[in-house]
């Protein structure tokens, strides 16, 4: 996408503008790239082409199509980062729950712990997953 409008902007400018000079070459790939990651500068590219219009047609849609571009790598990390979590909630949640429950027996009295109310007839066994491990059984 960079490259179709660093074409674009070669053909309507004349040259990329001053401050690319040691890089005459990929300056029209430099001032697109820093226009599409959202330098509102647009004097670089409107100085040096005789074609106003049709550069600030190409500045809207540099920026447009960049921030679009850039918007969906957030939302993909983000969307992955919610998966992670969302897989080790269940296990998380039952983690919290023997945390207090261990907590709790640490501050029981001997009669309390004589009492069989306090301690139920069933079992929750909890083990750790590893990241690396592909199997199912667990």
């Amino acid at each position: 996408m960079i490259g179709a409008y660093s074409a674009v902007i070669y053909t309507i400018v004349s040259e990329p503008g001053e401050m690319y000079d040691g890089v005459k070459g990929i300056g029209f790939y430099l001032l697109a790239m820093k226009t599409s990651i959202g330098d509102p500068d647009p004097d670089t590219l409107f100085k040096n082409s005789p074609y106003k219009i049709l550069a600030w047609l190409l500045w809207f849609a540099i920026i447009i199509g960049g921030n679009i571009v850039f918007m969906n790598f957030v939302i993909a990390v983000v969307g992955t980062s919610y998966e992670k979590c969302m897989e080790k909630m269940v296990a998380q949640s039952y983690m919290a729950h023997l945390d207090m429950i261990i907590e709790r027996e640490i501050f029981m009295t001997d009669t309390e712990k004589e009492n069989p109310a306090y301690f139920p007839h069933y079992l929750i066994v909890v083990k750790r997953v590893e990241e690396g491990n592909n199997n199912n059984d667990s």
